[in-house]
């Protein structure tokens, strides 16, 4: 490959009445070129079916160079020029291709040999030399390639998608040339040599894809391709979700979506209000066991929520009497008197109890923490000894262990 050289930009010219010839010649003598490093791949032709000239288009693509000779990048770079004859070397035609990678060149003659080739050129104007040259030859005769771009394609937003074209044909040559239009709007996306191409649509739709092959003369076809919506994912944890009441919680959220961003409604304690619309929002439980509901929507309107059951506990003192949260039971079993009831909530309690005052009481346990219901199992791992009144078991379950 012959690399093609950039020249460098000229500096202090002081006498602006040099002719264009001079100039030209300030330029060949600048020793300290700048590689451009451009590789043209010449990929077919196409005839084109005139009624009374046939004529040749052939595509062309080529490589963007990135550094200079001197390995700094290359930043000024601003287009590219087609040179193209009927011999090596000898180019009689030119076009700038802008900056783009690819050009196609039209109304070739049928049967002829071309012969082409690349420059770059920068902002100031200044040109590289010629690239590597390919040569051409416009055969008389060629029948259509078929194009196949495979689907129905079905993909989720955001997630890749390999179209593939690999079943087209071409029965007298190989396709040299892909070209995509994935949105359907007439324009070709993609252009390469290889059959199959990955693209990734950001957002849902319903689309038409055309593939354009090209060996000698064009052909296309259409298939669809359908982008489905994603929707986000509701979760979070909290902390604490048990301990005495009041019960202050601090909720973490850790929903994720695709279609940014997304939105959160809170529901505490599960009554169908929105308790908050914050990130990572806490909130105050008095006594009671709750639920909590998140509910997530993202940038589309898709949602999602979760529901945690029964997912806080804030808890009133394991044993009551008459008013009073006394720490054990023994001292609730003192405390009582003519007609007390001793609430006791579910779990173990380890200790001997003696009832040493002449009066009735009743036992009540198993209840949950805010005592709103029966939930489990009052243990008492210890000696009940009744010296004195009355004791009436009447509600929830007790269970003795000695």
């Amino acid at each position: 490959m012959r690399p093609v050289r950039k020249i460098i930009k000229m500096i202090n010219v002081e006498k602006k009445d040099k002719s264009i010839m001079d100039k030209r010649s300030i330029l060949g003598q600048i020793i300290n070129l700048q590689c451009l490093c451009i590789v043209l791949v010449i990929c077919g032709f196409i005839l084109c079916n005139v009624a009374v000239l046939f004529a040749a288009d052939v595509p062309l693509l080529w490589n963007a160079p990135t550094k200079n000779q001197d390995g700094t990048p290359l930043t000024d770079l601003a287009g590219y020029k087609v040179h193209y004859g009927g011999s090596s070397r000898n180019y009689s035609k030119v076009i700038n291709a802008g900056n783009k990678l690819s050009h196609i060149v039209s109304g070739l003659n049928v049967g002829d040999t071309y012969y082409f080739a690349i420059t770059a050129y920068d902002t100031s104007g200044n040109e590289s030399g010629y690239s590597n040259e390919k040569k051409v030859v416009i055969p008389n005769s060629n029948n259509a390639p078929v194009a196949a771009p495979g689907g129905k394609y079905y993909v989720t937003e955001g997630l890749e998608v390999v179209l593939d074209g690999s079943a087209s044909t071409d029965s007298d040559g190989s396709i040299v040339l892909y070209e995509w239009d994935i949105n359907n709007d007439g324009i070709y996306d993609y252009i390469s040599a290889s059959p199959t191409q990955d693209h990734t649509y950001a957002q849902q739709i319903f689309n038409t894809v055309t593939l354009r092959v090209t060996q000698g003369i064009s052909n296309t076809a259409a298939t669809t391709v359908n982008v489905s919506d994603t929707s986000p994912t509701a979760d979070f944890s909290a902390s604490p979700t048990g301990g005495d009441a009041p019960l202050t919680v601090s909720f973490t959220n850790n929903s994720t979506g695709y279609d940014q961003p997304l939105s959160y409604e809170w529901d505490f304690d599960n009554n169908g209000s929105v308790d908050s619309t914050l990130i990572n929002p806490s909130y105050d439980y008095p006594a009671g066991t709750y639920t909590a509901k998140l509910r997530v929507e993202d940038s589309d309107g898709s949602t999602n929520t979760l529901t945690k059951t029964n997912y806080i506990a804030s808890c009133l003192p394991p044993i009551r009497v008459d008013g009073m949260n006394p720490p054990t039971l023994q001292e609730a079993f003192d405390a009582a008197v003519e007609g007390s009831i001793i609430q006791v909530q579910t779990g173990i309690f380890t200790e001997n109890i003696s009832m040493n005052n002449p009066v009735s009481r009743t036992l009540q346990g198993g209840f949950s923490c805010d005592y709103n219901n029966v939930n489990g199992t009052t243990v008492i791992n210890g000696n009940l000894t009744i010296n004195d009144g009355k004791l009436t078991i009447d509600y929830g379950t007790i269970e003795l262990q000695q």
